[in-house]
């Protein structure tokens, strides 16, 4: 649950939206090649967590490349790690500002947030993953509800006809999603050293990816057929518009606050887990026994990124949408395969040494 709710907020409120620009009516295809990906990627973690058990990402770097290397490296993450939990929490913030609370200074949503997320935090591993599991039922009935009520405003006329452009359209809305989807990658780095099970570690990646995999491409299906790709592809928050379209005997309507509700609840597993990777990878990398001095300082630092890395939500989407994939892709992708194949080629090395007993 915990690999699964760092990524199902991006694959269900703004990614769809993003897709849905690049690729029209085909964007939830585009979820397929996202979920393979991120398999294979899960699987190179796998493969770093079986070859370095029990080691976080910093001590697999501090054993690959050398200490200061590994340290520099680990740095660089842990402060991307406070950039990715400042994009969620600004989010999310969003969501309710422009939903529910339009006339509350944004910066009281984010503080109240945080505050939240900080005392999860604080709790460790075990209490985020246990919070997590306790509120999945919430996280998966509230989505299924608005689909079950909204289900009838999907038009076929929206779907057809299938790859109209070819595969070219999926394949951007791919890329422009990636970077987000593919943070499980950075999810499975804080997780998969303190399972207690080691033997289920595939079994976490397939069914945390697979899982965000399935809501990615359902949400972005929905969205299409309720919508329309011209209409889905200029509004900001996908999952509350499919909530106004819901009337139901001209009694039930307006149910935007169940996704609103559903938002605050991703964004409290989101962020939290960000902001748990950020303090335990600054720490380790400060030497320190326990990572929760770390908390509010980090939390100061989450908070003031939200306020001041975007204007408004143009820059916000703007950035989702044009610099977030390489700039993530480069975390998530090309410092695990490049940890993974240094790691087999110095193997390698060894056991082609002279006198080698490996």
């Amino acid at each position: 649950m915990l690999v699964a709710g760092s990524t199902a907020p991006w694959a269900v409120l703004y990614m769809p939206r993003l897709m849905i620009e690049q690729a029209g009516r085909d964007a939830y295809w585009a979820a397929l090649p996202l979920t393979l990906g991120s398999l294979l990627l899960g699987y190179v973690m796998v493969l770093l967590y079986r070859r370095f058990p029990g080691r976080s990402l910093v001590g697999v770097a501090c054993e690959v490349i050398g200490r200061l290397p590994g340290l520099v490296l680990a740095t660089l993450y842990g402060f991307a790690l406070i950039s990715l939990a400042a994009v969620a929490l600004r989010v999310s913030s969003e969501v309710i500002i422009n939903v529910t609370l339009p006339r509350t200074p944004i910066p009281v949503v984010l503080a109240s947030l945080l505050v939240v997320c900080a005392f999860n935090v604080r709790g460790g591993i075990e209490v985020m993953a246990r919070a997590n599991l306790a509120l999945a039922p919430f996280g998966l009935a509230l989505p299924a509800v608005l689909l079950a009520f909204s289900v009838r405003d999907i038009s076929s006329e929206n779907l057809k006809p299938l790859l109209e452009n070819g595969l070219a359209p999926v394949l951007r809305g791919t890329y422009v999603a990636a970077g987000f989807f593919a943070s499980s990658t950075l999810a499975l780095a804080t997780v998969l050293p303190h399972l207690n099970r080691h033997d289920q570690a595939t079994r976490t990646v397939a069914w945390g990816v697979g899982l965000t995999g399935w809501l990615g491409f359902i949400a972005t299906f929905h969205f299409v057929g309720v919508m329309g790709p011209e209409i889905a592809a200029r509004l900001r928050f996908l999952p509350v518009e499919v909530a106004r379209f819901i009337s139901i005997a001209e009694f039930l309507e307006r149910m935007e606050a169940l996704a609103v509700v559903w938002g605050v609840m991703a964004a409290f597993a989101n962020v939290s887990l960000w902001y748990y990777a950020a303090a335990t990878t600054l720490a380790e990398v400060a030497g320190l026994g326990d990572y929760r001095p770390l908390v509010w300082p980090v939390g100061f630092l989450v908070g003031e990124g939200a306020v001041l890395f975007f204007r408004n939500v143009a820059d916000m989407i703007a950035f989702l949408r044009d610099a977030s994939t390489p700039y993530l892709l480069l975390l998530e992708l090309a410092v695990p395969v490049g940890l993974l194949a240094l790691s087999a080629a110095r193997r390698g090395r060894l056991r082609g040494a002279p006198g080698s007993a490996r």
